[in-house]
């Protein structure tokens, strides 16, 4: 590029003038000493100044601590407790019912009014500070709406739906114009905890769910847009924290509270995933070990809070005690899952932007869930039989794509078998299961080891060949 060329040239003729400037001063120094002219006091050489030169002090570590302290953990301290603070008095005032409705509203309205104030008045001189005040003031707006709304029924839920919106929208684009993470840290993820400090009860679940949802969507575009993914990482984990913790505590006694539990969480989930897929990095990259881990998180927890909901529509948990409880169902959403990551898993290898070990991971909860499905919905020397079989299908796919994670998942699979057999299968199963089992399980064994050791260098080989061009890929 030009600007590439232009930068180029500038340094080449800094050089240039450097040099230039060393042969005029050896010169100088050479006349000096022909004169008998010795340098100026006060004023020394260039010479006398290496010579000389005092080594920079290494920074003290307690003046850095001092410095992430002072800088930086206090400010953000300092908000988290004052908007505390203010959730822990308008709660006070409320037991104590010291103020009328309208006053402890108001007053929490200029709470969050004088913060945002500050913000604007300090924002030229002191732009973190300015920033801390300015998303402490917004997590004050949003508990105060939702207050206002869910506990003192003084504003319809759409009304408050869409102030909150506003608020969302406000702080995302502030977000953005003062380039800081920790807005979006503690105007929106700390907004996460604080209904929880003011609540009486978990009544008004969609109120609740569509807040969190609200700030999950401005997350979720504040990490497409800056590439936050700390921001994006703390919104899932707490996002599905609150959503468990709520789902444990409310009675979903009707199946309209169910079917609005099943909504919410598609929509966290689907949200989720679509911000982390939107973070194309290196499979060499640690950020990518990180998305990993998030998207393991995510898959797990849906499917965790898909076999609770289950488990209460079926009546396992009491809440609709008219459908008896059948294992199966169980197994049915344990299929539907492993079904659905095939699909993503297929999808993402189409996406030539995503790591090659994101579809991999998926294929592998797969498996997994297969697995489980497998378990679920069998029982008995039909179980031991079925993984053996999944194993093997496993296995000669790993040969015929010439992946080596296939081949792995089947031993892992067989391994798991073999225990199961020895620890489990053993105490249920009848001495013809058992000889069964054994004599199947041995000979796939052996056949698996006659293969490594026939095809070892043809495999291998190839296998160091793939990695290799994977790797050499930009």
């Amino acid at each position: 590029m030009a600007t590439e060329n232009d930068i180029a040239q500038l340094q080449a003729q800094i050089q240039e003038l450097q040099q230039q400037l060393q042969q005029q001063q050896q010169q100088i120094q050479a006349l000096q000493q022909q004169v008998n002219i010795s340098p100026l006091p006060g004023k020394p050489t260039p010479a006398t100044k290496a010579r000389y030169k005092t080594p920079h002090a290494a920074p003290s570590p307690n003046l850095d601590l001092e410095n992430y302290i002072g800088l930086k953990l206090i400010h953000v301290a300092g908000i988290v407790v004052l908007v505390i603070g203010l959730s822990l008095g308008v709660k006070y005032a409320i037991d104590q019912q010291l103020i009328s409705i309208w006053g402890r509203i108001g007053l929490a309205y200029l709470a969050g009014g004088i913060l945002f104030g500050l913000s604007v008045w300090l924002k030229k001189n002191y732009h973190l500070f300015s920033a801390i005040l300015f998303s402490g003031a917004m997590a004050t707006f949003y508990i105060t709406t939702f207050a206002t709304c869910n506990y003192y029924n003084l504003l319809q839920e759409g009304a408050a739906f869409a102030i909150m919106l506003v608020i969302t929208v406000y702080t995302t684009w502030m977000a953005i114009s003062y380039n800081r993470q920790q807005i979006a840290l503690l105007g929106m993820v700390g907004a996460y905890a604080i209904p929880f400090l003011v609540s009486h009860d978990k009544e008004g679940g969609f109120l609740f769910l569509s807040y969190i949802l609200l700030i999950n969507t401005g997350i979720a575009f504040l990490s497409f847009k800056k590439s936050w993914r700390t921001t994006n990482g703390i919104a899932i984990a707490f996002s599905w924290l609150i959503f468990a913790v709520w789902i444990a505590s409310y009675n979903l006694v009707f199946h309209q509270a169910i079917y609005m539990t099943i909504a919410f969480a598609l929509c966290y989930y689907l949200l989720f995933t679509i911000s982390l897929m939107t973070f194309p990095v290196a499979e060499q990259d640690k950020a990518h070990q990180t998305k990993l881990l998030l998207l393991l998180l995510n898959n797990t927890v849906f499917y965790l809070v898909a076999q609770h909901i289950n488990h209460m529509i079926e009546g396992d948990l009491n809440v609709n005690p008219r459908y008896p409880g059948h294992p199966e169902k169980t197994a049915y959403v344990s299929a539907a899952f492993a079904i659905a990551y095939t699909c993503m898993a297929w999808g993402f290898q189409q996406l030539k932007r995503q790591p090659e070990t994101l579809s991999k991971y998926m294929f592998i909860q797969s498996i997994v869930l297969t697995t489980l499905f497998i378990v679920q919905y069998w029982d008995g020397v039909i179980v031991t039989l079925l993984w053996l079989l999944l194993a093997i299908l496993l296995f000669i796919a790993g040969v015929r794509v010439k992946a080596s994670w296939p081949r792995l998942s089947a031993m892992a699979l067989l391994a798991f078998t073999l225990c199961k057999l020895i620890i489990i299968d053993s105490q249920r199963f009848t001495p013809l299961q058992k000889t069964l089992c054994y004599i199947l399980l041995g000979c796939v064994l052996l056949l698996v080891a006659f293969f490594y050791q026939k095809f070892k260098q043809v495999l291998f080989v190839e296998e160091k060949e793939n990695n290799d061009s994977s790797t050499s890929l930009p």
